[in-house]
């Protein structure tokens, strides 16, 4: 997994999280809301809406927030 936390802007209930996939050489750009007091996180590619597979870049996000395991609510 070669993505990294480009930027962070806050909104009313947590950040917009900008996560840069690498994986492709592409730099890819994905939008992710990311709610600090649930751990909810939705990711722009809509990887787990299509195929139920968390995308590197909801990890990426979980990963810098040092959770060490997937919270239930995303689940």
């Amino acid at each position: 997994m070669d993505c990294e936390i480009e930027d962070r802007q806050p909104i009313d209930e947590g950040f917009i999280i900008t996560a840069v996939d690498n994986t492709r050489n592409t730099s890819e750009k994905r939008q992710v809301p990311y709610n600090p007091s649930n751990h909810m996180a939705h990711c722009s590619c809509k990887m787990f809406e299509c195929e139920g597979t968390l995308c590197c870049h909801i990890l990426c996000v979980l990963k810098e927030k040092a959770l060490h395991e997937l919270p239930a609510i995303i689940l």
